[in-house]
C-alpha cells in the first residue's frame, strides 16, 4: 500500500489490522492532557503504518530516522523542516515519531499537521463544561422548520454540538443533510422536512463532498437525487407551459 493512501488514522488502523479506539479511552488522565494523549497514540498509529513495517534501529547512529520539526502560528503548527536523529545530538522534539524517508516525514506533517498540534501544543486552559449557545439565525431557522422531533434534534445538534467543532481548526468541514418524510409543514401538508447544514472550511467541505459523490455506494442515491430534480423540473414546465409543452412533446419533429 502507497503510505499516501493513508489519510486517516482510521487509515492507518486498517493497515495496521487494529481497532481504532475510542476517546474516551483517555477519560482517566487529567483534562487539560486528554488531548494530547490521543493525538500521541494515533500519531503512534500512523507513523507505523506510514512506515510499513520499518522500524529504527536505536544502536545503529549511521542509520537516518527522520522527524517533523514546527515553528509556531497564531493558526497552529506549521512544518519548518525535517531532522534525522540519533545521528546528532542535539535531536529535536519528537525523535520516537520518525520515519524511514524524509518523504514520509513531510507527508505525515502536511496531513496530520491538526494531531501534530494537539500533542505538541500545551492548552492555554482547560476546555470548560459549558453549553453552547444558538446563534439568533439558527434559532430563527429552528422555528420555521415542519414539525417533527427528528429535524429539530438534527438541527440543535448542528448548532450547538458540531458547528463549533469547525470553528477550532481550518482544515474541518460539515455537511448534514436531515430527511424525515412523515413531517407536516404548518398547513398540515405532507414535507420532506429536509435541512442543510453546512458549516467550517469550504476546501474541507468540498473534499468531503467530491469523496461521498464518487464512492460507490453512494452511487444509487446520486442516481435517484438526480431522476428527483429532473422529475420537479419537468413538473415546472408543465407548470408554466400547460398546453404547449403537451402539443411539443407528442408533435413528432418536422410537422
Amino acid at each position: 500500500m502507497n503510505y499516501k493512501e493513508i489519510k486517516s488514522y482510521e487509515d492507518a488502523c486498517n493497515v495496521l489490522n487494529i481497532q481504532p479506539i475510542s476517546e474516551n479511552a483517555v477519560a482517566a488522565f487529567p483534562k487539560e492532557d486528554r488531548k494530547s494523549m490521543l493525538a500521541y497514540h494515533k500519531l503512534t498509529v500512523i507513523t507505523k503504518a506510514i512506515n510499513g513495517g520499518w522500524k529504527p534501529d536505536w544502536n545503529n547512529r549511521s542509520q537516518y530516522k527522520y522527524f517533523p520539526v514546527f515553528y509556531y502560528e497564531n493558526a497552529g503548527l506549521a512544518c519548518a523542516l525535517t531532522a534525522t536523529a540519533a545521528s546528532i545530538t542535539g535531536a529535536s522534539i519528537g525523535s520516537r515519531l520518525c520515519f524511514k524517508t524524509e518523504a514520509m516525514s513531510d507527508y505525515a506533517a502536511a496531513t496530520f499537521a491538526d494531531l501534530y498540534t494537539d500533542f505538541y501544543c500545551l492548552p492555554a486552559s482547560v476546555e470548560e463544561d459549558t453549553e453552547a449557545v444558538m446563534s439568533d439565525e439558527t434559532r430563527a431557522r429552528l422555528e420555521s422548520l415542519p414539525e417533527g422531533d427528528f429535524i429539530k434534534k438534527a438541527t440543535e445538534i448542528v448548532a450547538t454540538q458540531l458547528e463549533p467543532l469547525t470553528k477550532e481548526k481550518k482544515t474541518r468541514g460539515i455537511v448534514m443533510i436531515a430527511c424525515d418524510t412523515e413531517t407536516t409543514d404548518e398547513r398540515g401538508k405532507s414535507a420532506t422536512g429536509a435541512i442543510i447544514g453546512i458549516s467550517g472550511n469550504g476546501k474541507a467541505i468540498t473534499y468531503g463532498i467530491a469523496e461521498l459523490l464518487t464512492r460507490k455506494e453512494s452511487a444509487p442515491l446520486v442516481k435517484q437525487a438526480t431522476e428527483i430534480v429532473a422529475m420537479q423540473r419537468l413538473h415546472e414546465r408543465i407548470k408554466q407551459e400547460g398546453a404547449k409543452f403537451f402539443a411539443e412533446l407528442f408533435t413528432e419533429p418536422g410537422k
